[in-house]
């Protein structure tokens, strides 16, 4: 009891962290009621209204809204007038229209958040529900969170790292860091937050995989053929079991779909914004070993590979989480047919299996981008290639 009490201690922690830093970069605009949630996870019930829409952090939003529009025609002026600027060069331009885009869909999420805070609150509400009916059940059983400190931990230092590098080697001024720096930094984040909580519900999903097995005492491990298993008889509850599993697969997909709709604007425009980005940091990765012009060849190396790093990473993130979700799904109808295959179950029962076994085949899951394209690992091939097309064509046109 000891150890639970510390490994929740730790998972609240860890919770108050990632949420506080969402909060301030304005990916949280909402409130959480934790005393009602440490409640409601002592009692395995599903807690009402634990996620609330916040005004301080809607106006917190508005706030950095209005700070970075009057940086940036603050900064804008400083640009127009310095000689350099006049100088036109197509890597030049590139670069002003990215910063001009990643200045607009930093707007854009922040004001993306406000409008839907709403929704939000209404799917992290869901997702508790959905915990309470796990609880229940006897079928929730959270590992303590490794991935999302990982991941969180090493874009948290890539971020700092690139803030530090812009202002230590090209002595950048605050207007020029929260304008040039800082948006990119903002959407990254937005990604980063869309693969954790995929990541959150993937793990429920396991869950539910594990609780099918556990109808009928059946390791996870087991790979013969359920012809050398002797078959299994199952409790008399089994079927009220099934029908609750089977409510939740189902509630966890659908969640998936909501969460897949809400993330899908920032994301296409991100996906788009990073794939521009990646070539143009790319350019200037290649092109100090062609011209051999720059002083200060090392350090525009290194801050180069830091943005690539940053960049790629959070696109990695998703589509290793989209993966690893839609795989979890998938195994989910493996698991009904071995529970079939190697378990003697009520008639009702396995009725109930089959159609589970229907539901989940018909479902085809998929999380993409309006159907554009899916966002799992193929992404990083086709990304891959734009980079490697647009890259020789901008080398080419500069030389």
């Amino acid at each position: 009891m000891k150890n639970l009490a510390q490994h929740s201690r730790k998972k609240l922690c860890l919770f108050h962290l990632i949420f506080f830093f969402f909060k301030i970069i304005g990916l949280a605009p909402f409130a959480v009621d934790i005393p009602r949630l440490l409640e409601a996870k002592k009692e395995h019930n599903s807690p009402k209204k634990t996620f609330t829409a916040s005004t301080i952090g809607i106006i917190h939003n508005c706030a950095l809204i209005a700070c970075i529009i009057y940086v940036d025609s603050q900064t804008f002026d400083s640009v127009r007038r310095d000689p350099s600027a006049q100088v036109i060069k197509l890597p030049k331009i590139i670069g002003r229209c990215l910063t001009a885009i990643g200045f607009l869909l930093s707007i854009f999420i922040w004001a993306l958040y406000i409008l839907r805070v709403r929704r939000i609150v209404a799917l992290a509400n869901e997702l508790l529900e959905i915990d309470g009916i796990m609880f229940r059940a006897n079928s929730l059983h959270l590992k303590f969170p490794k991935a999302i400190v990982l991941v969180s931990a090493v874009h948290f230092t890539m971020s700092g790292y690139l803030i530090a590098a812009e202002v230590s080697t090209q002595q950048t001024s605050i207007h020029v860091l929260i304008v040039f720096v800082l948006p990119s930094i903002i959407v990254s984040w937005t990604l980063v937050q869309y693969s954790l909580v995929l990541h959150m519900i993937e793990e429920r999903i396991a869950n539910v995989n594990r609780s099918l097995l556990e109808i009928g005492n059946i390791p996870m491990e087991l790979a013969m053929p359920s012809l050398f298993v002797r078959k299994i008889p199952v409790t008399k509850d089994a079927t009220a079991k099934i029908v609750s599993i089977r409510r939740v697969d189902v509630d966890l997909c659908d969640l998936c779909y909501k969460i897949r709709d809400f993330y899908a604007p920032p994301t296409l425009m991100t996906v788009t914004f990073f794939g521009a980005s990646l070539v143009y940091s790319g350019y200037f990765l290649v092109m100090p070993f062609i011209t051999r012009s720059d002083p200060h060849f090392h350090l525009t190396y290194i801050n180069g590979i830091a943005w690539l790093s940053l960049q790629l990473s959070c696109l990695f993130n998703l589509t290793i989480s989209v993966t690893k979700i839609t795989r979890t799904i998938r195994k989910t109808v493996n698991f009904v047919h071995l529970l079939l295959d190697c378990c003697v179950l009520p008639s009702d029962a396995s009725a109930e299996l089959k159609g589970f076994s229907r539901q989940i085949l018909m479902k085809k899951f998929q999380l993409s981008v309006y159907d554009m394209f899916p966002l799992d690992n193929s992404l990083l091939s086709s990304i891959a290639g734009f980079i490697i097309t647009n890259l020789i064509i901008l080398i080419q046109f500069s030389t």
